[in-house]
């Protein structure tokens, strides 16, 4: 049982900061990492992902915002390096 809140107080932290960094709000975020929500019959229902399902959720946002992030980064590495068309001298 320790081991389960030391993983949540870390993935509580984790939360926190990724929702600041987003500038997105804490609830919305935890709420789609958690559970999913579908209309049936005109009636919203929702349900809670397994922890297996929740965690590949937070991994491929992980994967995204690293992907993007990285590939921001080169982008603006290859931006920099390249010659100044105003200053043939450098």
């Amino acid at each position: 049982m320790g081991h389960i809140c030391l993983c949540l107080n870390n993935s509580l932290i984790i939360k926190l900061t990724v929702s600041q960094l987003l500038d997105i709000n804490e609830k919305a975020l935890t709420t789609a990492l958690l559970s999913n929500t579908q209309v049936v019959n005109g009636e919203e229902v929702v349900s809670l992902k397994r922890m297996e399902q929740a965690n590949d959720g937070r991994d491929a946002l992980a994967k995204s915002l690293y992907a993007r992030l990285f590939g921001w980064i080169v982008q603006q590495v290859n931006r920099n390096l390249q010659p100044d068309e105003n200053n043939p001298s450098l």
